[in-house]
């Protein structure tokens, strides 16, 4: 008689929520009477996944926004560590969310627990530091970044790379005709996405100039339109109350993500993932982002790197435009939007180096690869570690 697996995940944000709840369905493929239950949000509630906290509750962005919410992320930690020792899982899996995910992971090592980590942290840009902290805490290190292993090597760490998720979830293919038809464009006409972010601090910050560049382009390409695309984890409303008199010439969707970046002639993109989604997708545009003063000044210490929209990491050059805090005007940000829209040249060279994007993010397969390689050494009945 087989006994019955335990799991612990850890997803604190909406990303994290999304490629976490894409291993649990391959983990699902390889035992059905798997019991999971932790951090995350709607998608991986939908798969069966018993949250202990729920994503909208868990997001915070930037060192001010954490303090404020330090006593909240205390209780959490207690009570992820209270199930820890009460209920022994036999595995514990980290998305993401590197600032309460290291310290869940300790407490885990702690207890005797087997910790893997999926999608690392970011410590090539910041907080080297934290390799110590992998190598002591976790037994199995997941990449979705091609260079991530290499970085790792030289630290003498080892690292399973096995593709980006991207590379399956953003079809090849979108109804590109479809959607300009349901938005009444003609085939002239200029549509320009918007990617605020999925933080509702990114929303607060980012949105507002990006519709003031759009009503700046307004002006210039008279029958242009904006689409919104709403993140899950947020209130419509949200959106709706910073539009005012754009109403007339912006959508919000949360439906087709990835149709409608491939029908746009343009983004406006918040730093983050948003932006590899973006680049696979082949739609060129720029990057927005403003935060805090205090995060900002801290960052600029504290990053290794001098570029952050992780498309133009993984590309190696900067595809993308970086408009950060100050740069990011409505002014600046429209004149970089127009380039793209007025120079076929231009666009044309930019869409040639979006492509080389995804063939690095390759091969396909990446949540079975993982799930194969947590399953087979964790969780299997003859696996190494029972």
């Amino acid at each position: 008689m087989t006994t019955q697996k335990r799991i612990f995940i850890s997803a604190g944000e909406s990303s994290g929520d999304f490629h976490a709840a894409g291993l649990v369905r391959e983990l699902l493929n390889l035992n059905t009477d798997l019991q999971i239950e932790g951090l995350g949000g709607d998608n991986l509630s939908k798969l069966g996944v018993k949250l202990l906290y729920h994503t909208r509750d868990l997001a915070a962005m930037g060192f001010w926004e954490v303090i404020k919410k330090l006593s909240f992320f205390m209780d959490v930690r207690n009570d992820c560590h209270k199930l820890l020792m009460d209920k022994k899982p036999d595995l514990v899996i980290l998305v993401d969310y590197p600032g309460f995910n290291l310290r869940l992971a300790r407490d885990a090592y702690r207890l005797g627990i087997p910790v893997v980590y999926f999608i690392l942290p970011q410590v090539w840009a910041w907080k080297p530091n934290r390799i110590e902290s992998l190598n002591k805490y976790c037994q199995m290190l997941i990449s979705i970044l091609p260079f991530e292993k290499d970085f790792f090597a030289r630290y003498n760490t080892e690292v399973e790379y096995v593709g980006h998720p991207f590379t399956d979830t953003i079809p090849d293919e979108a109804d590109v005709s479809g959607i300009r038809k349901q938005l009444n464009l003609a085939e002239t006409d200029k549509l320009i996405c918007l990617l605020p972010g999925s933080r509702e601090q990114e929303l607060e910050r980012n949105l507002p100039p990006m519709i003031e560049a759009l009503t700046i382009l307004k002006q210039k390409f008279k029958n242009l339109k904006g689409v919104i695309i709403k993140a899950e984890n947020l209130e419509i409303d949200l959106y709706s109350k910073k539009i005012g008199k754009a109403v007339d010439y912006i959508e919000i969707t949360e439906s087709e993500k990835y149709s409608y970046i491939k029908a746009s002639d343009s983004v406006m993109v918040a730093s983050g993932t948003a932006t590899l989604e973006t680049a696979i997708c082949g739609t060129p545009g720029v990057v927005v982002y403003k935060t805090s003063p205090l995060t900002y000044f801290l960052a600029k210490r504290l990053v290794k790197i001098d570029t952050i929209a992780l498309a133009n990491i993984v590309a190696g050059e900067r595809v993308f435009p970086e408009l950060i805090q100050k740069d990011a005007a409505p002014e600046r940000i429209a004149n970089e939007i127009d380039k793209i829209l007025s120079d076929q040249n231009h666009y044309n060279d930019i869409r040639n180096r979006l492509s080389n994007i995804r063939e690095k993010l390759e091969p396909k397969g990446s949540y079975a690869r993982a799930a194969k390689l947590i399953y087979d050494k964790f969780l299997a009945e003859n696996n190494q570690e029972t």
